[in-house]
């Protein structure tokens, strides 16, 4: 089996709250993210010195990543640390593009769009040359098939506007969203909305959910609204972190966990000067937060996370990140991790077992994806109704992605064919279960179901 033959859901275990249970012989460790290269230098005299605000999209076997080039002339001495004016900025302010065909190596291509007077060279990758490309986050929507993006801060556009587009590269813009009268009040810094604000889908809720910086008087936080159709939107919350002493936060950095029902974030965490993005966390709903690591990267020159993709043979998941921002030669570098195995729960012993909380599953396929320590190890699942076991699995051994649970015959078992008897006859009435995973000697990193929309 084929991670692309399973168009299900995946439950990668990166919110630990869906585990209601557990033996104590049970730990939990992130993987240590492996680098696999530099994938975009800076290099362009367009681009500058002070670029930044990097976002990766894949859609339709292509890997799109965006950015902001900006070569304004304070920034061309790195010692140079008096404050610019944002509106001096704006002639050099640029939306930029690079593409690939398997996430590793990206080209800057020249879409012929643009040309500017104060860059005499011939640009590539350049999409848009306005005064909305300073903090310009771009979004595909499955939903929709189309693209939304971001941008605008109040000093020079009033707001954060809209825009929209049919392929990624020519964009329109719709106009203000979000301006002062929709977010959080306590605020001291002006120029409302300069972060890299993002986009998310909850389809659970059907709601877009836009993360923006809120300029507390204590320090950067970041607060939320959410929409059904980007016209009308929530008034703005505080994001909730549980574990996380309040500190500054430069960018949200949040984006969907490909696949599941889950939010990771890595914000940006530090000033305009020291940053560093090493937090990771998640969620199940956009609205609390947990922490799930505190070290996912070093704390050393990472401006932001760009976003988490597949690779295009679907065998590792990217992660891309922004280096060395204020520096003339910075870059964005690519890390990787088996596919849905960013945590592992891990039973070096002979008997533990986690349950989780009750899950909407359509039907009794499941996959697992686990791995065992020595050649004694193995794993076996449980599914469970109103706390009784209705089937077992057979006992199973080694190194497994996709593996499609056969269910044992069980003396022991209630044996109730309650799929067919309520999800496929009566889809109206719901019946949630709990799954148990007995492991000896064994790695579990996630598996996968048929939802509720399958």
């Amino acid at each position: 089996m084929d991670y692309k033959d399973i168009s299900r859901t995946v439950e990668p275990f990166i919110y630990k709250k869906v585990i209601s249970k557990k033996s104590d012989n049970i730990i939990f460790e992130l993987t240590e993210l492996k680098k696999e290269k530099i994938v975009l230098e800076i290099t362009e005299p367009y681009e500058g010195i002070n670029n930044a605000y990097f976002t990766i999209i894949q859609n339709k076997n292509k890997y799109y990543l965006y950015y902001r080039g900006l070569a304004h002339p304070s920034f061309k001495n790195p010692e140079k640390t008096k404050y610019y004016e944002h509106n001096e900025l704006l002639p050099y302010e640029c939306f930029c593009l690079a593409e690939s065909d398997d996430g590793l190596n990206f080209i800057k291509k020249n879409y012929n769009i643009v040309r500017n007077k104060y860059i005499r060279e011939e640009v590539n990758g350049v999409l848009k040359w306005d005064n909305y490309c300073h903090n310009f986050f771009p979004y595909y929507s499955k939903k929709e098939d189309k693209f939304y993006g971001i941008a605008g801060v109040s000093l020079i556009n009033g707001g954060l506007h809209l825009h929209d587009s049919h392929d990624g590269i020519h964009w329109n813009r719709l106009g203000c969203i979000i301006s002062e009268n929709l977010i959080l009040s306590n605020w001291c810094h002006i120029n409302h909305f300069d972060t890299h604000n993002c986009i998310v889908y909850n389809k659970k809720q059907s709601m877009y959910y836009l993360f923006l910086r809120h300029n507390d008087k204590r320090n950067r936080w970041i607060q939320y609204t959410k929409t059904a159709d980007f016209k009308n939107f929530v008034k703005c919350k505080e994001i909730s972190i549980n574990n996380l002493p309040r500190q500054n936060i430069y960018t949200p950095s949040i984006f969907e966990y490909p696949n599941s029902n889950y939010f990771i974030g890595i914000p940006t965490l530090g000033n305009e000067r020291i940053k560093h993005c090493n937090v990771l966390i998640t969620s199940n709903n956009c609205d609390e937060w947990d922490v799930l690591s505190d070290n996912i990267f070093d704390k050393q020159e990472k401006m932001g996370v760009c976003g988490i993709v597949l690779s295009e043979d679907k065998n590792k998941m990217f992660m891309y990140v922004n280096n060395n921002d204020l520096y003339s030669v910075n870059n964005v570098e690519c890390y990787s991790f088996p596919t849905d195995r960013l945590n592992k729960i891990i039973c070096r012993e002979d008997d533990g077992w986690i349950i989780t909380n009750e899950i909407d599953i359509f039907n009794d396929m499941i996959w697992v994806n686990f791995e065992v320590l020595n050649s004694n190890g193995f794993i076996t699942v449980e599914l469970i109704l109103n706390n009784k076991c209705i089937k077992r699995s057979k006992k199973y051994t080694g190194n497994e992605k996709y593996l499609l649970v056969e269910w044992d015959n069980c003396d022991n078992c209630d044996n109730l064919d309650v799929f067919n008897v309520v999800n496929k006859k009566s889809l109206n009435k719901v019946i949630n279960y709990n799954i148990k995973f007995n492991l000896s000697k064994c790695c579990l990193y996630s598996f996968y179901y048929n939802d509720r929309n399958y």
